[in-house]
């Protein structure tokens, strides 16, 4: 049964400064999850939410009429605290949705109402990424492995061994290169086929996040603390210059449809966007903090951005909300 409508509300956020303009000050926001949310991304165009929680459960929302489409459980009685679903993928179209509560992976198929799985890696899973049709699957585990899922689904899974754990993941649409980025601070790109590393980069402090071009030609890594470096995924040359401050802490990334520019999200509540070519901060904005009843408020943790159109962007916040700008 799906929960009861939320009234959609808008919070005054503190606006920032950049270039002698103030950014927008008070996003939309819409309740799509309990609190407890651990991981999410957005998929369908930006307009539905996967939002995985502490309490064994991940809820596809459409998030602008707070309104859950699906919902998939992590039944997991001989280990309850292992449920907690802390790694989540989709595709594109939504056709195929994957979700990771402790060492076991989950993929889902809402439209047929259909689930394959789980795997079982024996590990804590920290990152997956799939392709549109889900024949390929990438997995990094606390375990210092990231597993290839090739197909068929119920194939064997390959493993691909790493000096340390294995905290984001992404794929090409074809299948063809996976890439990994480690806590050794090292972003790999990998011949899925071969099993063989193309190239790799040391960032120096783990690596938290990576997002893929829209055309893939331009590769995306971001550090626990320092800015986004870019690469040309085919060669490996740098693609742009460093985006960010040098202790900079982003926690997502996520390119504009037109590729030019970048969005990035952070700990802080910290909604940023930048341009590629100059390396410069164009907008930013700022998401309410959470309230607690316990202590002081705190910053809202910011788990997936998207870029909705001109001038509208939207986050998923730790709070188990979305906020919109220019919606």
């Amino acid at each position: 049964m799906s929960p009861p409508s939320l009234t959609r509300r808008a919070l005054l956020a503190t606006p920032l400064l950049l270039a002698g303009r103030p950014a927008e000050a008070t996003p939309a926001l819409f309740a799509v999850a309990a609190t407890g949310v651990q991981c999410g991304c957005f998929l369908a165009q930006g307009e539905q939410v996967l939002a995985g929680t502490l309490q064994g459960k991940a809820t596809l929302w459409q998030w602008r009429e707070e309104r859950q489409l699906a919902q998939f459980a992590h039944n997991t009685p001989d280990a309850p605290e292992a449920a907690a679903v802390r790694a989540c993928a989709a595709a594109p179209d939504g056709a195929w949705l994957a979700t990771a509560a402790g060492s076991r992976l989950h993929l889902w198929q809402p439209a047929r109402q259909r689930h394959v799985g789980p795997w079982e890696f024996g590990s804590p899973i920290r990152a997956v990424a799939l392709t549109a049709d889900a024949e390929h699957l990438l997995v990094g585990t606390q375990g210092m492995v990231a597993w290839h899922l090739p197909p068929p689904r119920l194939g064997r899974p390959a493993p691909i061994r790493q000096n340390a754990a294995v905290g984001c993941v992404a794929l090409t649409a074809d299948g063809r290169l996976g890439v990994t980025g480690s806590d050794d601070g090292v972003v790999r790109v990998w011949d899925l086929a071969e099993g063989t590393a193309r190239h790799r980069w040391a960032l120096g402090s783990p690596v938290r996040t990576l997002a893929l071009s829209p055309d893939e030609r331009v590769l995306a890594a971001a550090p626990g603390i320092g800015p986004v470096r870019l690469w040309h995924l085919e060669d490996g040359r740098p693609a742009g210059p460093a985006i960010g401050p040098a202790r900079a802490g982003f926690t997502v990334l996520a390119f504009t449809a037109d590729g030019r520019r970048l969005l990035t999200g952070s700990a802080s509540g910290e909604v940023a966007l930048w341009s590629l070519k100059s390396g410069e901060r164009t907008a930013a904005w700022q998401a309410p903090r959470r309230a607690d009843q316990r202590r002081a408020s705190r910053p809202n943790a910011v788990l997936a951005v998207t870029a909705l159109g001109k001038g509208r962007y939207a986050a998923l916040l730790s709070s188990g909300e979305v906020a919109a700008w220019g919606v």
